[in-house]
């Protein structure tokens, strides 16, 4: 495994990690829906699997899973455990069309997922 690789996976891991962790824990302390952080992490379970199913349906020539439903899962939440999966199994890493795609996803998810964040926010410094 290469140097930058390694960093991308490391990287990776470390995004989706601590955006799991701030959920969990914010779920945890009653500022968030409990049903959060599952749905994000089971969706990037999800996810990951899905890369690599389609990773080695790619490898034996089988046909493959198309990208709209691989978009479709990261645009819900997904996209942590994507994030990890196309550098572990390098896999939608080189094209740019799905990259731009996968990007804007995530820009649409974490800004509702934000805007989710900063409605409790305001709620709880209202009272």
């Amino acid at each position: 495994m290469g140097f930058h690789r390694n960093r991308r996976i490391k990287i990776s891991v470390l995004v989706a990690t601590l955006l799991l962790v701030f959920l969990w824990s914010s779920s945890h302390l009653g500022y968030i829906n409990p049903h959060v952080p599952i749905w994000y992490s089971m969706l990037s379970i999800t996810s990951a699997m899905v890369y690599k199913i389609d990773k080695d349906h790619a490898r034996a020539y089988q046909q493959r899973i198309p990208e709209k439903w691989m978009h479709c899962i990261d645009l819900f939440g997904g996209w942590p455990g994507a994030l990890i999966a196309q550098q572990a199994f390098q896999h939608k890493t080189l094209k740019a069309s799905f990259k731009t795609v996968f990007w804007l996803t995530v820009m649409v998810n974490s800004t509702v997922l934000g805007l989710y964040l900063k409605n409790i926010i305001q709620d709880r410094l209202s009272i």
